[in-house]
């Protein structure tokens, strides 16, 4: 009983059953393109200040991220595959989890030191050009919360749009690998990161993938990704601590 309430989020075993119109895909990556141009142009350019710059780094990032959610669940219900469970039962809930956990995990165990080995090649670092430290207030309090959002509302939304919207889609039409390939560069070009570190974000999309196929729906790979941006966030945090 459990299970099947899970499954019935977005189940990819059904997700793309029927080719997804051209149009949808093209104006998705439009529309997310759009909100990353929007999100960092100001930030790149220095227009804003502290303390103005947090304020609109938190309201852009926000407003961004509840439209790609919007846009996602529009387009799936357009397509008559939008679902929810009716009920979770909470012992499914924190089986689902934990097992998101050591999936997250295991993920980092087989990334991690295999990125740091290619910065050591490259002489670069895997995190991004625009970096956390720039627009993160120094108040921790203030601090926690922007920090809470990458792993809650960004990790929903990305998940949503990457492989609820954009992998299914895609995958209605080309094969899975091919799919999953062009997702992941999306999601990895769309973080502005070295290029280590967007190598890292590509094979993030692709494992993201593998856990969304294998257990049939898109709340795993939400959590894995919410646990993975909250790892993200702890180590930021000792780093600034340190530096």
């Amino acid at each position: 009983m459990s299970q099947q309430t899970i499954k019935l989020f977005l189940p990819s075993q059904i997700i793309s059953a029927s080719p997804w119109p051209l149009k949808y895909i093209f104006l998705g990556i439009g529309l997310f393109t759009s909100l990353e141009i929007i999100l960092y142009i100001s930030a790149y350019n220095s227009l804003f200040h502290k303390p103005w710059l947090y304020l609109y780094m938190f309201i852009s990032s926000t407003a961004a991220n509840v439209v790609l959610i919007i846009f996602t669940f529009l387009i799936l219900r357009k397509q008559d595959l939008w679902s929810m469970p009716s009920e979770m039962l909470l012992s499914a809930l924190i089986k689902e989890t934990v097992k998101a956990f050591f999936i997250m995990i295991l993920i980092t165990l087989l990334l991690v030191p295999t990125m740091t080995i290619v910065d050591a090649l490259l002489g670069q670092r895997s995190y991004g050009v625009l970096e956390p430290h720039v627009y993160t207030p120094d108040h921790p309090f203030i601090m926690a919360f922007f920090l809470s959002l990458s792993f809650t509302v960004s990790a929903l939304a990305e998940e949503l749009f990457f492989r609820g919207f954009l992998y299914n889609a895609l995958k209605s039409r080309l094969s899975v690998v091919t799919a999953a390939g062009i997702q992941a560069l999306v999601f990895a070009f769309a973080h502005p990161y070295s290029i280590s570190g967007k190598l890292l974000l590509f094979f993030m999309g692709i494992a993201l993938v593998i856990v969304y196929e294998k257990s049939k729906n898109l709340l795993t790979p939400i959590l894995v990704h919410g646990f993975w941006n909250a790892l993200g966030a702890v180590a930021f945090h000792l780093f600034r601590t340190i530096m």
